[in-house]
C-alpha cells in the first residue's frame, strides 16, 4: 500500500504538538487501561535535520488525530513526556494522558463520610470534573491519605470498602472519560453510543484466550479508532464458538507505514489486592 502522510492507504494520522502540525508520522501507538492512571501513547516523527527532538518539551501539549479518510477521525489528547533519538533520521516522543492530573497529591482525614463524597472532594480540588460517582452504600467512621496521589486515593476507598464492608471491589475503578470526566466505579464507559464488532470473516484477525482464570484473552482486529478501555465491545468467534459482548480492559492501537490494527484484551477483573 502506498505511504500516505505517514500512514498506509485509507488511513490518516496527525498530530499537532505545541502548536505545531505534524501530517507525516512513520508511527503512532496508543494504549489505554481500565486499572491503570494513565493512557500513554508514542509516535515517531521525521527529523533528519534534527530540529524536532530540539524544539519538544517535555509538557508541551500534544493531539492526535487517526482513523480512516472515509470516515470520522478519533481525537485524543495528552502531554510530552519525553523525548529521544529514534532510528536514523527520525525521533520519537512518549505522550501521557489527561489523567495525568490524577497524581495529584493529597493530605487529609474526612470522618463520617462516604467514600465517593470523598471522592469527588478530591477530584475538585485537583480540578477534575466528575461524571458519575457510584455509592458502595457505606459511611467511613475514619479515613485519611498522607502525601498521596489522587489514584492512590481512590484505590484506598476501594480497598477499604472491601475489607471493612465486604464490597466485592475487584472491579472498581477511576477512569477519565474522553470528555475529561471522571467516572468511578464498576460500570462500562457510560457515554458510549456504538458497540463495535469484531467477528470472523470481517475485521478478526486473531483471537488468544486467556489460559487461566487470572489471565487474559486477547483480540487482534483492524483499526478500531474509537475504542477505548472500559467500553464494550462483540465478539463473534465461529471457530470457537464466542458470541458475546465483553467489556474492553485493554486497548492498544498501532498504526504505521505498513498497518493498522488494534489490540483489545478481555476478561476477569481479579482482585487487585
Amino acid at each position: 500500500m502506498a505511504d500516505i502522510d505517514g500512514t498506509i492507504d485509507g488511513i490518516i494520522v496527525r498530530a499537532a504538538i505545541a502548536g505545531r502540525e505534524y501530517l507525516r508520522l512513520p508511527q503512532l501507538w496508543l494504549r489505554s487501561l481500565r486499572h491503570a492512571p494513565l493512557a500513554r501513547a508514542g509516535l515517531t516523527l521525521p527529523d533528519p535535520a534534527g530540529e524536532e527532538i530540539s524544539s519538544i518539551r517535555e509538557g508541551d501539549a500534544v493531539t492526535l488525530v487517526f482513523g480512516y479518510r472515509n470516515g470520522l477521525p478519533a481525537t485524543w489528547s495528552g502531554t510530552v513526556e519525553w523525548v529521544r533519538p529514534g532510528s536514523k533520521d527520525q525521533t520519537e516522543v512518549g505522550i501521557v494522558g489527561p489523567e495525568k492530573a490524577f497524581g495529584t497529591r493529597f493530605t487529609q482525614s474526612f470522618m463520617d463520610e462516604t467514600p465517593e463524597a470523598i471522592l469527588r472532594w478530591a477530584l475538585g480540588q485537583a480540578g477534575i470534573e466528575a461524571g458519575r460517582l457510584d455509592s458502595p452504600g457505606v459511611v467511613l467512621p475514619r479515613f485519611s491519605v498522607a502525601d498521596e496521589t489522587l489514584w492512590a486515593l481512590s484505590e484506598k476507598l476501594e480497598l477499604s470498602c472491601q475489607r471493612a464492608f465486604g464490597l466485592d471491589a475487584s472491579a472498581w475503578c477511576l477512569w477519565m472519560d474522553a470528555q475529561g470526566r471522571a467516572q468511578w466505579g464498576d460500570f462500562d464507559d457510560p457515554n458510549q453510543t456504538t458497540v463495535y464488532t469484531v467477528a470472523t470473516g470481517n475485521n478478526l484477525i486473531a483471537h488468544t484466550p486467556a489460559t487461566d482464570a487470572a489471565g487474559l484473552s486477547e483480540v487482534e482486529t483492524w483499526l478500531i479508532p474509537g475504542l477505548l478501555h472500559s467500553q464494550v465491545f462483540r465478539l463473534v468467534d465461529t471457530r470457537r464458538g464466542v458470541n458475546d459482548e465483553f467489556r474492553a480492559l485493554s486497548v492498544r492501537h498501532e498504526v504505521d507505514s505498513g498497518r493498522a490494527r488494534t489490540f483489545i484484551q478481555y476478561g476477569s477483573e481479579h482482585d487487585r489486592w
